[in-house]
């Protein structure tokens, strides 16, 4: 697959990633068993803001690497992907998430603080 149809096909994925999460509600049994297939969940709490939080949701890796970043002082979340070593580096591409999917992916965070 070369760089052209592999960004076509991280844009399909983060549109579909965006449609099934915008279908949860903030309560919704879906979004949490959602959250159980992810890879990893990393949340770092701010000491000077006990509401503040930054989080990382990893959702592939192995070719390629694909996580959403968090931040609660952010309106919007970002779908970040890249390959391999390229993770430690500036990812490939970068997608913003639509603020319905990043204030139900912000509730998630919440509840597991």
């Amino acid at each position: 697959m070369n760089n052209s149809s592999h960004l076509v096909s991280i844009i399909e994925y983060a549109i579909e990633l965006e449609d099934t999460l915008d279908s949860f509600d903030c309560n919704d049994q879906g979004l949490y068993h959602w959250s159980d297939e992810l890879y990893e969940i990393a949340i770092w709490r701010r000491t000077n803001d006990k509401h503040a939080f930054r989080a990382e949701l990893m959702l592939g890796g192995g070719g390629p690497t694909i996580w959403i970043e968090i931040d609660s002082r952010w309106s919007h979340a970002t779908l970040h992907h890249s390959w391999g070593c390229d993770r430690m580096g500036k990812p490939l591409s970068e997608w913003t998430l639509r603020e319905s999917v990043t204030e139900i992916l912000k509730s998630l965070v919440e509840e597991m603080i």
